[in-house]
């Protein structure tokens, strides 16, 4: 049993579409041509939301394909008292690579192509008594200090904030 629908021009939508079978999908878009956009949604000033969800999510990009959202920015795994890294993973659109690292005595300085202050510095490490202190914060970079730290001791440091956009 079951059943499924669309309607059109209803009282609270222009498209409805429902099925109450178990195997079918309400909804299914497909592209195959190179540079084609699956879905595009555009919620011009004075509009209330571009999506409005209720109900689970399941996200999934292959290893060529992107991501950008806010959140979770950038991360990396710093080997200190270095600037080598060992691991990097950035958003699409954020410049955060391996070149970005500098050092000038315990201060480090991470540059980066935000734009924008609307993030945070988070950082874990791997040291017994080890922390990190953010000492400037800016549009374009972020310098901290690793303290406590004996050679070879790793820092995990994220930015989490707004994310840069990116037109495709």
């Amino acid at each position: 049993g079951g059943q499924s629908f669309i309607r059109l021009n209803t009282s609270l939508s222009m498209i409805d579409i429902r099925t109450d079978v178990s195997n079918k999908t309400g909804l299914s878009i497909s592209t195959f041509a190179s540079g084609a956009v699956g879905l595009s949604i555009l919620s011009n000033a004075g509009s209330a939301l571009a999506i409005k969800s209720v109900g689970g999510h399941f996200f999934y990009q292959r290893s060529s394909e992107i991501w950008s959202s806010p959140g979770i920015l950038a991360a990396v795994e710093l080997q200190h008292p270095s600037t080598y890294v060992h691991q990097l993973w950035a958003v699409a659109g954020v410049s955060a690579f391996t070149s970005h690292f500098t050092k000038n005595g315990n201060t480090v300085t991470w540059t980066h192509n935000l734009g924008h202050t609307d993030y945070v510095l988070l950082a874990s490490s791997q040291a017994k008594n080890g922390y990190v202190v953010v000492e400037t914060k800016t549009k374009d970079y972020v310098s901290f200090t690793i303290r406590n730290h004996d050679a070879n001791e790793r820092a995990h440091l994220f930015l989490i904030g707004r994310n840069k956009y990116v037109s495709l």
